[in-house]
């Protein structure tokens, strides 16, 4: 659709995005941004404008020094009329004189130039299109004018105030935005362009008044504003156009994103890639932004931007303003993208284009060949490899063991060449044996070995690399990767390459107009292929070099030349120099590119509480604080792992690699070393009772409102609860039938609380905002019987992006006292939709899942087996067995590992206690008390299911835990056992000490909470609690389900340090003998005191910080 067209009224004068330098203001101005995209419309939807006001908040709070609280923005739905002029009037409430204010709108426009719409608008002014606009026919054109936000009419007099003493920056994205706005019509352009074609007579009836082009452009009203410097998209007579997602192979935007081309531009000015400071004064001045702005849109597009004011003192004067400061110490490279080539200088032969016109890949892995020696992992490094080139945009061929064939190779090869042209791509991945024949003269002839190839007959049934090589010369592609993991496979290179060229912009560009073929192999001739770790050497370092690991220069783009200098030096190191990569060129000096679009991480904050003035802080390449002064600042930062940085001046005060929590805080503390920590006694932060509420022990702790504490969530019979942190109740929901609070965790950017609801064969799952309102449900009926009664339930067991398209998915997981057929695990997409499921035998206890950064996370499931099930299997596991199991993000086996017998059971957890920055799996079996043999065991097991240390003991380890990577305790796990017995264990499961807290007969039972600095000493402490209880299921964690009735006694909170010498503090919580329904224990961390217990009982909801 087309984009915009600019012919502003000079009395409206201003507001679409732009972007400026540095400005010089008192040093109490600050930057505040009002941010409306608007791409859902009644009449025509637009795809650019949610993205351009998301890339724009971020661009300015990460390297702007925009306050995050300080952007405001209204997108879709939200930017309704009223909405709009209502945040357009808070500014002049918000905002201080001397304060810089940045109005942007993207979204469609009109004025009088429009001559689809054709209404009677001013000469000299436009009007903005809000997302409540109603263009059916029949209406008057009173009543679309109406509905309409006039420049003259609804902006100039609020503009007027903030023009009095704020320094305000607009910028238009919209057609007809030198009058205001983006077109809702405008001539049909068959480009890229974003249109909404109109019938003006049978919507409108209106008369067409278009009036006199430069009465448009040079209204006899004065530029009406002092302080307002406004850009609009284009001239009055082109229309704004938009990157849709259909064209961004043909015009690539800063982030991969639908864009208008003015903001794609301003945003590529922004993030440093087009030159802006002509004078070299330092400062970008507005007409200095403007500039680069207008010359970045008219290199690609026929499109004008414009400014006003035009010309004059008041012009002068604002032009050498200076608006957007960039933060102090600069910014990471941005992303480079490919941008048309300069016209040729002399003739070449082939027209190769700055884009690739087709992408096909070949992807072979053979293991069981006919008559070689079979192979462990090159069919699923064959596989995993086409998952991820097909996330590049490539066209798979995929051969694996019996399909690899010779005569299928050379078929797919032939179907590969003809099907490409001159701007294409193509990779041939080959993982498999390979062999070398002497020739005479001391010659050598490589061969890459197919699944049917005969033991000695190599000439007639292997394929020769110099065959292959001349075949690979005839494709027209343009650009040609051969990668092969196989032995001796270095004997295809024919040119090596001397180093790793400097790679930027123009390497890009110039790597796009050259035709190459290149290899790359796993190692030298006289090197063999490694297999280890569940895949081949090789091929495991290629797979996290093309998900991102070789953007080198994180330009956003991955060449060929970029893997080869990542995989040597990893590979040689990881082999101990017995495995050597190689890389070089067949033909042509270009360079294959790949994409690389990092995935959005969720929040996180780092609290700093600094005894230091000063100090500047990074969170990886980005800087999160800037001239800090004494005392508690919260920073925010992308959760993952990422290297905090804090520094003065030249000296670095604080530096470590460590976990950011997505939606937690990472306390850290800068020069008060010194100071010995105030000592923290436990009180009771919270008591919620009575309030007549039958059953408190199914509630859980968060911050629905992020106003720094949590609320907290209940679920008691058929009611849900929500109070406050004073007891207060927040509101209280009634639903048909009893429910079971299963989780709260962050659901696209905001709190999803997930129920469950069993209604006698149906299951109801559920996630509710923060306000109780229903977001998101699915229901499931229950086909297995026991007495001829619905055998089986659910629950929502997590929320994770298991197929990596930066949106959760609802994992549940359901099991069944006697029928087989309900247990398993689900995955939902966000219309409740069913992905996959995958049926166990056992009962699932737990559930992780385990990140991988080549591809979707695999998913690690601990069971339980009851001993009563009907003795069926599903995928290899039966009801009689426990396993741990590892599945793919598509629902299909990795591996699975038994454990015990019936009434054994086993718990998972994902850590670091090593901080090595890849997390292990840790597994503890349990039994049964109804089993007479006592057991229990820890294992640590690799992501291809190896056992990799294992720790037995002869009781049931019935919990464990281990330290944060980055916090005190690092190094440890820590269990605990059905007889009071308590382990610390090194990350390789070797014991380092044990501990006895048996004081009377029978012993108490122990669960591990957390490992915390509780008591702030410097020094990991151990959060538990302990009870006696009379068993009511068979399953010794079932207490977890905090709807079981059970008889206990003796429950304490107890905190002991890490070495076991000292009881920190224990808290009774009841003592005498009760019949309860369960209870509910967790560890929050918070930013004034980073880590409390929280206890929910039957009766009433207990807070306790140490």
């Amino acid at each position: 659709m087309i984009r915009k067209n600019t012919n502003i009224a000079i009395t409206l004068g201003v507001i679409l995005i732009c972007l400026v330098g540095n400005i010089t203001m008192a040093a109490s101005a600050e930057n505040h941004a009002l941010l409306i995209g608007i791409g859902k419309y009644k009449q025509r939807t637009l795809e650019g404008p949610p993205f351009d006001v998301a890339a724009l908040a971020g661009m300015l709070t990460a390297h702007y020094d925009f306050p995050k609280e300080n952007v405001h923005t209204l997108v879709n739905d939200e930017a309704v009329k009223l909405r709009i002029l209502d945040e357009i009037q808070l500014l002049t409430a918000r905002t201080r004189p001397g304060d810089r204010v940045f109005i942007y709108f993207s979204g469609h426009g009109t004025s009088r130039r429009d001559e689809i719409l054709a209404l009677p608008l001013p000469h000299s002014t436009g009007a903005l299109v809000p997302a409540d606009f109603n263009g059916e026919p029949g209406q008057s054109a009173e009543k679309l004018l109406a509905q309409l936000i006039i420049g003259k009419r609804d902006l100039r007099p609020t503009l007027e105030r903030l023009d009095q003493d704020r320094e305000v920056l607009m910028v238009f994205d919209t057609c007809f935005s030198g009058n205001t706005v983006r077109a809702l019509g405008a001539s049909e352009y068959t480009d890229s362009s974003r249109y909404l074609r109109l019938d003006p007579k049978s919507v409108f009836g209106a008369e067409r008044d278009v009036g006199n082009f430069e009465e448009n452009l040079n209204p006899i009203d004065p530029y009406p504003y002092r302080n307002i410097f406004y850009i609009s998209a284009s001239t009055d007579n082109e229309v704004a156009r938009d990157i849709r997602q259909g064209n961004l192979h043909l015009f690539p935007t800063i982030d991969g994103n639908p864009h208008g081309v003015l903001t794609d531009s301003l945003l590529r000015v922004l993030a440093g890639q087009r030159p802006v400071d002509t004078n070299n004064d330092g400062q970008w001045s507005q007409i200095e932004l403007y500039t680069a702005v207008k010359s970045e849109v008219k290199r690609r597009f026929k499109q004008t931007p414009q400014a006003l004011p035009r010309e004059g003192k008041l012009a002068e004067r604002l032009y050498s303003r200076s608006f957007f400061a960039r933060s102090a110490g600069g910014m990471a490279a941005a992303p480079q993208v490919p941008t048309e080539p300069e016209p040729a200088s002399q003739f070449q032969a082939t027209d190769y284009q700055t884009d690739y016109s087709s992408s096909h890949a070949l992807v072979v892995g053979i293991d069981k060949y006919y008559q070689w020696p079979r192979l462990e992992y090159a069919a699923k490094d064959a596989r995993e490899m086409g998952v991820l080139l097909e996330t590049q945009g490539f066209q798979i061929h995929l051969l694996t063991d019996e399909q690899a064939t010779l005569r299928n190779i050379h078929a797919e090869l032939q179907t590969i060449g003809n099907a490409v042209d001159s701007n294409s791509r193509v990779v041939f991945y080959f993982a498999g044996h390979g062999q070398t024949e002497d020739l005479p003269g001391g010659r050598e002839r490589g061969y890459i070995v197919p699944v049917d190839a005969a033991e000695y007959d190599w000439q007639r049934t292997m394929l020769p690399m110099d065959q292959l090589n001349r075949s690979i010369k005839l494709f027209k592609a343009k650009h040609i990767l051969m990668a092969f993991d196989s032995c001796y496979s270095g004997l295809g290179l024919t040119r090596s390459i001397k180093g790793h060229p400097q790679q930027n912009s123009a390497y890009i560009q110039k790597m796009m107009r050259s035709r190459s073929i290149q290899i790359l192999t796993a190692g030298s001739r006289s090197e063999q292929a490694i297999e280890a770790a569940g895949h081949g050497l090789f091929t495991d370092h290629l797979l996290a070099a093309l998900a991102g690991a070789a953007d080198i220069n994180d330009d956003g783009y991955i060449t060929a030349t970029e893997i080869y200098a990542t995989l040597r030096p990893s590979i040689t190191r990881k082999s101990y120099s017995r495995q050597t990569p190689q890389f070089g060129y067949i033909e042509g000096n270009g360079d294959i590119i790949f994409r690389n679009t990092p995935r959005d991480r969720q929040s996180a904050t780092v609290l700093i509480d600094t005894g230091i003035s000063g100090i500047d802080v990074w969170a990886g390449t980005f800087e999160i604080g800037h001239r800090l002064s004494k005392g508690r600042h919260q920073l925010p930062a992308k959760a993952g792992q990422t290297t905090i940085i804090v520094k003065k001046g030249g000296r670095t005060l604080y530096r470590d690699t460590v976990q950011l929590s997505a939606n937690r805080i990472f306390p850290i503390q800068i020069g008060l070393s010194g100071q010995k920590p105030d000592y923290r006694e436990a009180f009771s932060m919270l008591t919620i009772a009575s309030r007549k509420v039958e059953n408190y022990s199914n509630s859980l702790a968060y911050d629905l409102d992020h106003d720094g504490r949590e609320e907290i969530v209940t679920a008691s019979g058929k009611y849900l609860y929500a109070f406050k942190s004073n007891g207060a109740i927040v509101w209280q929901k009634k639903f048909n039938v009893p429910v079971t609070l299963n989780l709260i965790d962050d659901w696209n950017s905001q709190p999803a609380i997930g129920l469950t609801a069993l209604d006698y064969n149906t299951v109801h799952l559920m996630l509710l905002n923060r306000r109780g309102q229903k977001i998101w449900q699915h229901v499931r009926k229950i086909t297995g019987y026991h007495r001829g009664k619905p055998d089986g339930g659910g629950s929502i067991a997590k929320l994770a992006d298991i197929d990596r398209d930066g949106r959760k998915e609802v994992i549940a997981i359901a099991r069944a006292q006697y029928s087989l057929k309900p247990r398993g695990l689900m995955v939902y997409d966000q219309n409740a939709g069913e992905l996959w499921r995958y049926a166990i035998g056992p009962s699932p206890q737990s559930i992780a899942i385990w990140q991988n950064d080549r591809g979707r996370p695999d998913i690690i499931i601990g069971t339980y087996s009851p001993g009563n099930g009907n003795h069926e299997v599903h995928n290899d596991t039966s009801d009689m067995q426990t396993y741990v199991i590892s599945i793919d993000g598509y629902g299909r086996t990795n591996w699975i590992i038994r454990i015990g017998e019936f009434y054994n059971g086993v718990g998972v957890l994902l850590a670091d206690p090593a901080g090595s920055g890849r997390a292990s799996l840790y597994a503890h079996q349990y039994t049964s008390s109804f089993l007479r043999q006592d057991a229990g065991a820890i294992y640590r097991i690799s992501r291809s299911g190896d056992i990799l240390n294992q720790f037995n003991t002869a009781n049931s380890i019935l919990s464990i835990a281990a330290a944060h990577p980055s916090g005190p305790g690092q190094g440890f796990v820590y269990a605990a056992d059905n007889k009071s017995n308590l382990y610390k264990l090194d990350d390789r499961l070797n014991l380092l000490q044990k501990k006895s807290l048996k004081t009377e007969s029978p012993p108490p039972e122990i669960r591990l909470v957390g490992v915390h600095d509780y008591d702030g000493d410097g020094s990991a402490d151990l959060l538990m609690y302990s009870f006696n209880r009379l068993l009511s299921d068979k399953n010794p964690l079932a207490e977890m389900g905090s709807t079981r009735n059970m008889f206990y006694s003796n429950l304490k909170f107890q905190i002991i340090s890490q070495d076991f010498s000292q009881l920190l503090k224990s808290v009774s919580i009841a003592t005498e003998w009760g019949k309860w329904r369960g209870f509910a224990v967790k560890d929050f961390e918070r930013p004034a005191m980073a880590y409390y217990p929280f206890m929910a009982l039957s009766d009433k909801i207990a807070v306790f910080n140490y």
